[in-house]
């Protein structure tokens, strides 16, 4: 059957080589490899935040009332489409919070360091 469709549409073979190739490509024997992520260490200080980060947390309760009818992925495009459109003034406001948050982060990773290479 498949070599009557291809005598009628010539370019029919050209589209069947192209996907019995990529049905070679994948083949199940190759597995892929998962990696384990890194032990984060429970005593380490939290990273610090970023614009976006504060900015979702503060706006994804008010758009969940808005639009309790949405899905957690809906609103998150929603959060990101205002993150995009918000103004110079707002993000300075943001801003602020990150670079004092920068601070807080770099002298307890400072502390941090210090106390582990002690080997407390």
């Amino acid at each position: 059957s498949n070599e009557k469709q291809q005598r009628k549409d010539p370019g029919l073979t050209s589209v069947t080589a192209a996907v019995s190739q990529k049905k070679e490509k994948t083949s199940p024997s190759k597995k892929k490899i998962k990696r384990e992520a890194a032990k984060r260490d429970p005593n380490a200080p939290q990273p610090p935040k970023t614009i976006y980060h504060l900015f979702c947390n503060e706006t994804k309760p008010r758009l969940k009332k808005q639009y309790s009818e949405l899905r957690p992925s809906e609103i998150i495009k929603i959060c990101n489409d205002e993150y995009h459109k918000m103004s110079a003034e707002k993000r300075a406001k943001y801003q602020k919070i990150v670079d004092e948050d920068k601070k807080r982060y770099d002298n307890e990773i400072e502390k941090y360091k210090k106390r582990k290479g002690k080997g407390e």
